[in-house]
C-alpha cells in the first residue's frame, strides 16, 4: 500500500513545476514553490499527531475515510476546473547565457553543495518520522 501511494503522489511536485512553469511569470515561481515546499512540510508535521489523535478516537476504517473525502473532492474539483494553459499565454524569459552551457556549469556544487545535503538529510529524516513512526 505504501508503495501505491508513493506511486501516486510521484508526479505532484514535478506536476507542480509544470503548472507554475505555464502560469506564473518567471519572478514570481520562486515564491510558488516555496510556499508548496513549506505546505507539504508544514502540513506533513502537523497532521501526524491529528491522526493518530484520530486513529485514538475513530478507528482506522473511519480515520481513512475521514481523510479520504476532503482529497477526492478536492481532487474532483481540480479534475474539472483546472487547465494545462492559462487563457492568455504567460510571458516567457529566456536568458542568453544560458544557450549553449553545459549542465555541470549550471550546478555550483562550492556554493550549493552543503544545502543540497542539508536538504537531502533533513527531508529523509523528516519523511521517516512521519511515514514510519505508528502511534503508540
Amino acid at each position: 500500500m505504501r508503495f501505491l501511494f508513493g506511486v501516486a503522489e510521484a508526479g505532484a511536485f514535478p506536476g507542480s513545476a509544470r503548472t507554475f512553469y505555464n502560469w506564473l511569470p518567471p519572478g514570481e515561481r520562486g515564491i510558488a514553490n516555496g510556499i508548496l515546499f513549506s505546505g507539504a512540510m508544514i502540513g506533513g508535521g502537523v497532521s501526524f499527531p491529528i491522526c493518530a489523535w484520530l486513529l485514538g478516537l475513530s478507528g482506522w476504517r473511519t480515520a481513512f475515510y475521514l481523510l479520504a473525502i476532503p482529497r477526492l473532492s478536492v481532487g474532483l474539483a481540480l479534475v474539472d476546473l483546472f487547465r494545462d494553459h492559462p487563457a492568455r499565454p504567460v510571458v516567457q524569459e529566456v536568458s542568453a547565457c544560458a544557450a549553449g552551457m553545459s549542465f555541470g556549469a549550471g550546478v555550483p556544487l562550492r556554493a550549493d553543495g552543503p544545502a543540497m545535503i542539508q536538504y537531502f538529510v533533513g527531508t529523509s529524516t523528516f519523511y521517516i518520522g512521519v511515514t514510519w513512526m505508528l502511534p503508540t
